[in-house]
């Protein structure tokens, strides 16, 4: 079943590509470019929570909330460090809507 979701999975995800390039003119690269930045982020986010659980010697809830604050630290500290645009059109709008508030 696994095998079959991800051969399904990846042919919805070529096609929808090829469809993005034909009709709204968003090409390839665009497209890898936009999937692939996240998807380094993701790696390197899962090697530190991995290692963290690799290395620790507390309980199974402890090591889990340090795993999720450092992925969470690491993932957007990385976009931080790069500039991500996404991250940074976030921000512009969080600060928007809090400088509208104030």
């Amino acid at each position: 079943i696994a095998i079959g979701a991800v051969i399904s999975m990846l042919t919805y995800v070529l096609y929808g590509m090829y469809a993005m390039k034909k009709f709204a003119r968003y090409s390839l690269r665009e497209q890898l470019k936009d999937c692939l930045t996240p998807c380094a982020y993701a790696f390197l986010m899962a090697l530190v929570v991995i290692l963290i659980e690799i290395g620790s010697k507390f309980s199974v809830f402890v090591t889990m909330v340090i795993q999720v604050i450092a992925g969470m630290i690491i993932y957007f500290g990385v976009s931080w460090l790069v500039r991500d645009r996404t991250l940074m059109a976030l921000v512009r709008f969080l600060q928007d809507i809090f400088s509208k508030k104030g």
